[in-house]
């Protein structure tokens, strides 16, 4: 069985529970510590990518959450275009597996960003935050498509 905290001991020549005690203390002051596998206490396991984009639905910046979350921001703006082609794929109908093949990510992690979502939608400030992103990602990829269209670089 794989534990982290076991691991990283190992690596820093500390005992295990210096890196659960350390870990406490960093959740405490506010951090966000994700291990390999999901982040517990939303169900079934939600990963961290989820909680992520649920940040960045919380008009949260790149910055913040990349701070937050120990990820870098280019990190965070991959989840976030991942999970506006997925919604915008989703709206043309598209199926699961489909959306998984596409963007490259597994089926499980398109029905919990699917279901983020649909929890988003009945949530006022992040429909909006969700329309005004899938307006630009359409805009840009209609601004891409005109480009090639016309033989020239595209944006």
């Amino acid at each position: 069985m794989l534990c982290p905290a076991l691991d990283l001991a190992r690596v820093l020549s500390v005992d295990v529970r210096t890196i659960r005690r350390d870990i406490q203390q960093l959740k405490a002051e506010g951090h966000t510590i994700d291990t390999r596998g999901p982040v517990k206490g939303g169900g079934r396991g939600q990963t961290h990518k989820v909680k992520i984009i649920a940040l960045w639905l919380d008009r949260q910046g790149y910055d913040k959450i990349a701070r937050w979350v120990h990820h870098s921001p280019q990190a965070i703006k991959r989840y976030v275009t991942t999970f506006l082609r997925m919604v915008l794929l989703h709206r043309q109908d598209r199926a699961a597996s489909e959306i998984a093949f596409v963007t490259a990510t597994s089926e499980r992690l398109v029905q919990d960003y699917l279901a983020l979502y649909q929890t988003a939608q009945a949530n006022p400030t992040h429909r909006v935050k969700l329309e005004e992103e899938l307006a630009r990602v359409s805009a840009w990829q209609g601004d891409r498509a005109v480009a090639a269209e016309k033989g020239g670089p595209t944006p």
